[in-house]
């Protein structure tokens, strides 16, 4: 592990923001988008031989995502960024799309932070419908719901941490 890498993790809902964070922790202090999203859609794309350019549906990359974190290691997709870190010697990365106590863990044990993002459901909904990404945003608001309260992840349980400064490039 790179240990001048500073590390946070995003923690939220579908449509919460975490995208808006990532791009401002950006351009404020150099930070790169390490996300856990990307390598699910990769991942998924080869499980279901997709094409490169396909965005896979909302199902497929759940079966995904939890499969890793079931079946592989809980904190698979995390660590698969943290890699990515290193690999392109990226000394501060912003790990979004956290979604269980294995991932927030792993960042945690790199000496990272956690930080959670969320907005009103009808905000999120309205976010997701605009990007017409998947077939998201295609269901109604009573389905996003659904969608939503069965995807809720367990709270977070809060470890001490030592501070660690963040400053602008």
């Amino acid at each position: 592990m790179n240990s001048t890498l500073k590390l946070i993790g995003l923690a939220g809902t579908a449509g919460s923001g975490k995208n808006t964070v990532t791009e401002l922790l950006g351009k404020l202090f150099g930070f790169k988008d390490l996300n856990t999203s990307d390598a699910v859609r990769a991942l998924t794309r080869h499980v279901y031989h997709l094409p490169h350019d396909y965005n896979p549906v909302r199902d497929q990359l759940y079966v995904v995502a939890n499969y890793m974190r079931n079946e592989v290691h809980p904190a698979a997709m995390v660590k698969i960024c943290i890699l990515e870190a290193q690999a392109l010697k990226i000394d501060r990365g912003v790990i979004s799309g956290l979604r269980s106590m294995g991932e927030a863990d792993a960042i945690r044990d790199a000496g990272g932070i956690i930080i959670g993002v969320d907005a009103d459901p009808k905000i999120r909904y309205e976010r997701i419908f605009s990007r017409g990404r998947d077939t998201e945003a295609q269901k109604t608001f009573e389905q996003f719901l659904e969608q939503d309260e069965y995807e809720k992840p367990r709270p977070v349980r809060r470890r001490s941490c030592t501070r660690h400064p963040i400053h602008p490039r």
